[in-house]
């Protein structure tokens, strides 16, 4: 099956997203606030639904690093 056929969180998992989310979370001591299902919502959110918003400093290097 063709990736672009995939649902996000499947093609996520293929490539080891979750794992490397976990450690991107725990590297920047936000595991205690976020989940792995939180980050890619927020990453989804700010570059594919929404853009024009830039992501507000407090993410820190989540506004910049992508996850998948």
């Amino acid at each position: 099956m063709p990736q672009e056929n995939k649902p996000l969180w499947e093609q996520f998992k293929d490539i080891r997203g979750p794992e490397e989310a976990r450690r991107l979370l725990e590297d920047h001591q936000l595991e205690q606030q976020m989940t792995v299902e939180d980050l890619l919502y927020l990453r989804r959110f700010y570059v594919h639904e929404f853009p024009c918003r830039p992501i507000p400093d407090a993410y820190g290097p989540l506004r910049t690093k992508p996850l998948v």
